[in-house]
């Protein structure tokens, strides 16, 4: 799966749920309601076809990392 299959916001998200952080955390950080970062992370999982954040967490740090999207986490740190 292709990261730019995720939107700017969902790699955000998946960023923070791979760094351990819970669904309502990410809501504080990112500044958005707590369903809203729910339906992110479903989304997440569906493109990812992962079932779960243990999975999805393992995919963001076994992909390789690509400049444009390691720009794009800088952003979000």
């Amino acid at each position: 799966m292709d990261r730019a299959f995720l939107t700017r916001r969902e790699r955000e998200v998946l960023k923070y749920l791979a760094d351990g952080e819970s669904n309502k955390m990410i809501a504080c950080r990112l500044g958005i309601g707590h369903q809203t970062v729910k339906n992110h992370v479903q989304h997440i999982y569906q493109k990812l076809r992962v079932n779960n954040r243990t999975q999805a967490a393992v995919w963001y740090h076994r992909k390789p990392k690509v400049s444009w999207f390691k720009r794009v986490l800088r952003r979000v740190r």
